[in-house]
C-alpha cells in the first residue's frame, strides 16, 4: 500500500470519525424505539459502518512508522529506532497540540478558572494522561501509549522470521479478543484484567501490532485478494451491526455495548485495513487526497465545536448535519493552511509543514 493509498484511507477514516459523533444523538432515539423506519436507523447504520475508523487510525500509525524505518533495513541492514529522536519528535508532533489544545478547551469550558478558584489544581491533572478536555481526545491518550511501546515492538518483530511474525499477530489478536467486550459477559467466570480507562494500549495493541507486521510482512497485492478480503469485510460488517442491534434490546445506553475495541469491531476494522493494503494501487495521482489528508489531524481536534454550532443551527437531519461538519471542518482547515506560515505555529495547531502547497 503506497502513500497515496494510506492518505485516502486516512482521509476517509477522518470522515467516519465525524460521521460518528454527528450520529451520536441519533443512536439514544433508535435504542429507545427500535424505529427501523426512520433516520435515527439511517444514523446508526452510519455510526456502525463508520466504527473502522479509529482502530484503523491506530494500524495506519503502526503501518506507516514501520515503512519508515523499514527504508533503514533495505539490504539486508538491521532497523534502528534512535529513542531519543523518535520520543522528541512525537513529543513535538502530538504533545505541543495536545497540551496547547487541553489547555485552550478547558479554559474555554472554565474548569482551569474553577480549580484556581477552589485551590484544587490537581483535579485538571486526569486531563493530561486519562480523561480528555473535550469527548472525543481519548484518541490522544491511546495514540501516546502506542508510539510509548512502538520501537520495543517493532525491533522485537523485525527479528522474528515471517511466519513467526504471523504467529505473533495470532497471539495479540486472541489477548485483543480476551480483553474486548462481549468477553467480560462471555467469559465472565475467567480470570479478568482490571479496567483502567478505555484508552489503555491494553485495549489497542493489536490494532498497532496489525500495522506494524502488515508493513514487514506485506500483503500480495493483487485484485483477487483484495476483492476477497472486501467480501470477508462486508460480512464482518453485518457482524457488527447484528452485535448492535442484538444489544441495544438489553440495555436503554448505547455507551454501555458501543466500543471501538467490541469484538466484531476490531475484526471488522482489520479486515477493512488489509482490503485496501491488498488491493493494487492505482497509477493515478490524486494531490487533492494527500492534500486533505494532511489537514485531517487539524479537523479531528476542532470539528466537535463546528458540529455544536451546527445541530443548534440546523434543522434535525443527519445527513445535513454530517454533510455541513465535513464542508465546514475542512474549509477552515484550509483557511488555516492558507494563512498560516510559521511552522512552529502550523505544528501547534495541528497543520502538517509538508501540506502548505494547494494542488494544482
Amino acid at each position: 500500500m503506497g502513500r497515496s493509498r494510506s492518505d485516502l484511507l486516512r482521509l476517509l477514516s477522518m470522515g467516519m470519525v465525524l460521521a460518528i459523533h454527528a450520529t451520536g444523538f441519533y443512536e439514544h432515539s433508535f435504542v429507545r424505539q427500535h424505529d427501523y423506519l426512520s433516520q435515527d436507523f439511517l444514523a446508526v447504520l452510519l455510526n456502525q459502518l463508520a466504527r473502522f475508523s479509529v482502530p484503523v487510525f491506530v494500524t495506519l500509525s503502526g503501518f506507516g512508522l514501520t515503512r519508515k524505518y523499514m527504508e533503514s533495513a533495505r539490504n539486508g541492514g538491521a532497523i534502528r529506532i534512535p529513542l531519543a529522536s523518535f520520543y522528541k519528535h512525537r513529543l513535538y508532533k502530538i504533545g505541543l497540540p495536545f497540551l496547547f489544545y487541553t489547555i485552550l478547551y478547558l479554559c474555554l469550558q472554565g474548569q482551569i478558572q474553577k480549580a484556581f478558584a477552589e485551590e484544587n489544581v490537581w483535579e485538571l491533572i486526569p486531563y493530561f494522561y486519562r480523561k480528555g478536555a473535550d469527548y472525543h481526545f481519548y484518541f490522544f491518550h491511546i495514540i501516546f501509549e502506542c508510539y510509548a511501546v512502538y520501537p520495543f515492538l517493532l525491533l522485537g518483530l523485525f527479528r522474528l522470521s515471517h511466519r513467526w511474525r504471523w504467529v505473533a499477530l495470532f497471539l495479540s489478536f486472541l489477548a485483543q479478543l480476551y480483553v474486548s467486550s462481549p468477553a467480560h459477559i462471555w467469559l465472565s467466570d475467567w480470570p479478568r484484567p482490571p479496567f483502567l480507562f478505555s484508552a489503555f494500549i491494553l485495549y489497542w495493541q493489536f490494532p498497532l501490532i496489525l500495522g506494524i507486521v502488515t508493513a514487514l510482512n506485506p500483503l500480495p497485492a493483487k485484485k483477487a485478494v483484495g476483492r476477497a478480503m472486501l467480501a470477508a469485510t462486508i460480512f464482518a460488517f453485518g457482524l457488527v451491526l447484528f452485535d448492535y442491534l442484538f444489544w441495544s434490546y438489553r440495555s436503554g445506553e448505547p455507551g454501555d455495548f458501543n466500543h471501538f475495541t467490541r469484538m466484531s469491531v476490531m475484526i471488522f476494522a482489520a479486515l477493512f485495513f488489509w482490503t485496501f493494503a491488498a488491493w493494487p494501487d492505482s497509477e493515478k495521482d490524486r494531490p487533492w487526497i494527500g492534500y486533505a489528508a494532511g489537514l485531517s489531524f487539524h479537523v479531528y481536534i476542532v470539528h466537535t465545536w463546528f458540529l455544536r454550532g451546527l445541530e443548534i443551527l440546523l434543522p434535525r437531519n443527519v445527513l445535513l448535519v454530517l454533510g455541513s461538519l465535513i464542508l465546514v471542518s475542512f474549509l477552515w482547515a484550509m483557511l488555516l493552511d492558507r494563512m498560516l506560515t510559521w511552522p512552529w505555529l502550523r505544528n501547534l495547531l495541528g497543520l502538517e509543514a509538508k501540506r502548505s502547497a494547494l494542488p494544482g
